[in-house]
């Protein structure tokens, strides 16, 4: 059984923090869970997935902050969870170029403004839903390149409700616990390529019927066969467009 996130906070620092001490007492004042944690990137791997929301206090930005962060985006992608941070206005604005700007709930300047900050979270922790964008479809993007699922992700992000998955086991996990009407599919990836996934997909009653269009990088006769024999409802070059990809996203919809 998998354990609820809702009401379960973490936050993240470079250093011991006073302030962050005092912003964990407040959240536990309102009955619900924080919990503090140091910038340590494996340890942060291992319990990222057991919070809604993400509290960010970075001082520097050090390369193990940076990599708690990429933790933290792909966590938060991943379960439509929020990330907030807290520190000098130099710093947030990296921050802000480097998080998608729907997985921001809030950018906090210091000296912090105390209510401002539990008011926000008392209101996504209750509502979470109305800081949600509404879509109609989601589509799973599955590929091993991680710059080519966030550009996909860009293109698709103000149309679709996107998710990502770098790997096969990372899809079939998120795929027991969520839906998807459509997968784009990388055909060729290591240790599980796009075949074995589409096999595996397949042979599960519960995913067999999700649509599926296979993306490759190669032109070759050989590989073109290989991809229409598996019969996807389609088959994109990874060349391809933002212009063109949408267009054949929004065609399949509006069969």
């Amino acid at each position: 059984m998998m354990m609820s996130t809702a009401g379960r906070i973490l936050l993240i620092c470079e250093s011991p923090s006073f302030l962050a001490k005092a912003l964990t007492e407040k959240i536990s004042d309102m009955d619900l869970t924080a919990i503090t944690e140091q910038a340590n990137p494996a340890r942060i791997r291992e319990t990222v997935s057991g919070y809604s929301l993400y509290i960010l206090f970075p001082d520097t930005l050090s390369s193990n902050m940076k990599a708690c962060v990429d933790i933290v985006q792909n966590a938060a992608l991943h379960h439509n969870h929020k990330i907030m941070a807290i520190g000098q206005p130099d710093i947030l604005a990296q921050l802000e170029h480097r998080l998608p700007e729907e997985l921001i709930l809030g950018l906090y300047q210091r000296p912090l403004d105390m209510d401002t900050v539990l008011s926000n979270i008392t209101q996504y922790i209750k509502f979470p839903h109305t800081f949600e964008k509404k879509y109609s479809k989601r589509i799973l993007v599955i590929d091993d390149d991680i710059a080519y699922l966030r550009t996909v992700r860009e293109w698709l992000k103000d149309d679709y409700h996107v998710q990502m998955a770098s790997g096969a086991v990372q899809a079939i996990r998120f795929l027991t616990s969520n839906s998807a009407d459509l997968i784009l599919l990388d055909y060729e990836m290591p240790i599980t390529n796009g075949s074995q996934v589409i096999e595996m997909l397949r042979q599960d009653p519960e995913l067999c019927s999700i649509p599926i269009m296979v993306l490759t990088g190669h032109r070759d006769r050989s590989v073109v066969m290989e991809v229409v024999n598996l019969k996807p409802i389609d088959y994109l070059l990874k060349s391809i467009g933002k212009k063109e990809l949408l267009d054949r996203i929004d065609s399949f919809f509006a069969q």
